[in-house]
Order: structure tokens, then C-alpha cells, then sequence
């Protein structure tokens, strides 16, 4: 189940970061690991110059109304200067 949520993420992540950001974007990398809450996915997004927030919110709109996440349960995470990562928990329905 994991795998195919998974694909189905970074379809998601790709279409909406790819229409917005074709010279920041340099790939996206999502992982989906299993927990007692949910969902644990991080979505890591490597640049090639600066990205508009415009493009990162909207990419949070579609994951809230396709999921239904919780805005306040999403967090931006900068590991290094040309990424940045996203992470939330789908719940449990």
C-alpha cells in the first residue's frame, strides 16, 4: 500500500512542481514509511536556482485537498542549501 501511495505522491509532486517550476526544479525524491499514526512521507525537492513559495503552496493546496491533510501538520525542512523537504503524516482513516 505504502509503494503505490507512494508513486501516486510523486506523480502529484511532479506535475504540479514541473507546470510551475520548469528552470528551479531539478528532481524530487518522495518516501512513504509506515507508522502507528499514519503515513510518514517526506517529499524532498533538489534545485537548480531558487523556487517562487507560490509553486511550494501550491503544491501544499493540492496534497491538503487530495489527502486531507491539516495545514499545521506539514513541515518545511531546508537540509541543504539546494533542497528543500516537506513532511506530514497521511492518518488513518
Amino acid at each position: 500500500m505504502a509503494s503505490s501511495i507512494q508513486r501516486e505522491l510523486k506523480e502529484l509532486v511532479d506535475k504540479v512542481l514541473k507546470n510551475l517550476e520548469t528552470k528551479s526544479l531539478k528532481f524530487t525524491r518522495v518516501s512513504v514509511r509506515d507508522s502507528k499514526q499514519g503515513l510518514e512521507v517526506s517529499i524532498k525537492i533538489y534545485l537548480e536556482q531558487p523556487m517562487r513559495f507560490a509553486s511550494i503552496n501550491e503544491l501544499i493546496k493540492a496534497l491538503v485537498d487530495k489527502y486531507g491533510i491539516a495545514i499545521d501538520d506539514l513541515m518545511i525542512y531546508a537540509p541543504h542549501s539546494r533542497a528543500i523537504k516537506l513532511l506530514l503524516t497521511i492518518k488513518r482513516r
